[in-house]
């Protein structure tokens, strides 16, 4: 009886061994993908004489978003753009700042603080103005766009 009970155990460890080694090469597709296309998609808007580190911020969150809007069609698109752009405004500037206070004083100019501050909360304001019949019109896309490129 024994040698019967391992069997469902020695499954069981080879279904979560799988599992493990699909989640891992998901994973690293996720990254080689968005670095393939990000890098792309950054060639062309330097091209095009884009702010390049505005884009260079935003590529992972950018191509998640189009997968999780356009492809799996769920939310997950819009939290991952509003959860990093809080955490790039508040813990990234933060933690900067603390660690380059630790030992002087540091002078720094208010200006882009301010700005993507102010950008950001115009964007939330466009985006649950225009979510709230829960469809985006191409009027409203288009002033969202208009926004971004105002922004950059």
């Amino acid at each position: 009886m024994a040698a019967g009970s391992s069997a469902p155990e020695s499954k069981r460890f080879v279904v979560v061994v799988v599992v493990v080694v699909v989640l891992l090469f998901c994973c690293c597709y996720f990254v080689v993908v968005c670095f393939l296309f990000s890098c792309c998609f950054a060639v062309v808007c330097c091209d095009l004489c884009f702010e390049s580190r505005t884009l260079d911020t935003r590529r992972p969150e950018f191509f998640t978003a189009l997968v999780a809007t356009f492809l799996i069609v769920n939310e997950g698109g819009v939290g991952t753009i509003i959860g990093s752009a809080i955490f790039n405004i508040l813990v990234i500037v933060g933690a900067t700042g603390y660690i380059a206070c630790k030992d002087r004083s540091l002078k720094i100019w208010w200006y882009p603080l301010t700005r993507d501050c102010a950008f950001y909360v115009i964007s939330v304001a466009e985006l649950a103005g225009f979510l709230s019949d829960d469809m985006v019109e191409w009027w409203e896309a288009l002033i969202m766009i208009f926004t971004y490129f105002v922004y950059i």
